[in-house]
């Protein structure tokens, strides 16, 4: 992530250590989201392809990952293998009866919304509390940086002041789990790993193909796939920043009920906010989304090689 998010990654980071995970393979969504109680949704998110960027964002009309795959099937020459493969694509038992029939198919993964459900409830817990007086920023660094969808004045005016001021961070997730993403029947692990490694020798080209470096060059598509995601339940936030605040600001940040907080993006109804002003002048922002709502926060990205067994 950007260096200018210090504070930020901070956090992340404590996230990273407690799943021994990497924080560079953390790819965010555009915000913390309910996990979807239909396969079509979650699935379409996690059929996505990341990037090198930081943030996830997977639109309807972006190339996805079963569709690239069923490009490279096409394109490779005949043999025993890659027959068995494109009928295992064209299996409609491995995808989800289409609804609508101009949308892309969508193809069955694990985890299911139902499994997800079911690991969380014996899901790990995480604590952890950020004082930024024992962490001295880099010349630069803005705190806090909200997200820019964040548009609202009254959060405008509390992030100036808190700029220059220490603050102190607190979090619980009362329950988090991390699981991999692999794609169903649809996908021959085989079958893509000898296409990498061929670097394009015999394939064919045609309607419906694609080649080697269109996917695996320099500028190719497939620089990573989903392999991993994060859900929680049950979270605690509270932010207590001590820059020298106003009651006009603090009356205005209550009056607007804010749906960000700092370093997250909530927006759900059952959203719990609450303000209080110290006599010091500090305000302390403490937001819950209790259980037993689950929630997705990021997937995992891994290099092209987690699926081709290869360094």
């Amino acid at each position: 992530m950007a260096y200018a998010y210090f504070y930020e990654n901070l956090v992340y980071q404590s996230i990273a250590s407690n799943l021994g995970l990497k924080l560079e393979d953390f790819r965010f969504l555009p915000g913390i989201i309910p996990l979807p109680e239909s396969g079509y949704e979650l699935f379409a998110l996690l059929d996505g392809i990341p990037t090198a960027a930081p943030v996830f964002a997977a639109g309807p009309d972006d190339r996805r990952f079963s569709g690239i795959y069923g490009a490279l099937l096409q394109s490779q020459p005949d043999s025993f293998i890659v027959s068995v493969a494109r009928a295992n694509y064209e299996n409609e038992k491995y995808w989800l009866p289409q609804q609508d029939m101009e949308m892309s198919k969508t193809p069955l993964y694990t985890p299911s919304s139902a499994s997800i459900s079911a690991f969380i409830a014996g899901g790990g817990s995480l604590d952890y509390k950020l004082d930024s007086s024992a962490y001295p920023p880099p010349s630069g660094v803005l705190y806090p940086c909200y997200p820019d969808i964040v548009v609202d004045q009254p959060f405008r005016l509390f992030n100036q002041i808190a700029q220059s001021s220490p603050f102190v961070f607190r979090m619980r997730f009362d329950r988090l789990v991390f699981l991999p993403v692999r794609p169903g029947g649809w996908f021959s692990q085989a079958v893509f790993t000898q296409a990498y490694a061929s670097r394009g020798a015999g394939w064919q080209t045609g309607p419906g193909t694609v080649t080697w470096e269109e996917l695996f060059g320099g500028d190719g598509i497939l620089k990573y796939v989903c392999n991993g995601v994060l859900a929680v339940s049950g979270i605690f936030l509270e932010l207590q920043s001590f820059g020298e605040y106003d009651s006009t600001i603090f009356e205005s940040l209550k009056e607007n009920g804010g749906t960000s907080v700092w370093p997250y993006y909530l927006g759900e109804s059952n959203l719990n906010q609450d303000y209080a002003m110290g006599e010091d002048g500090s305000i302390t922002i403490t937001t819950t989304l209790p259980s037993p709502e689950i929630l997705l926060f990021l997937i995992e990205a891994a290099d092209i090689s987690a699926l081709t067994g290869r360094p």
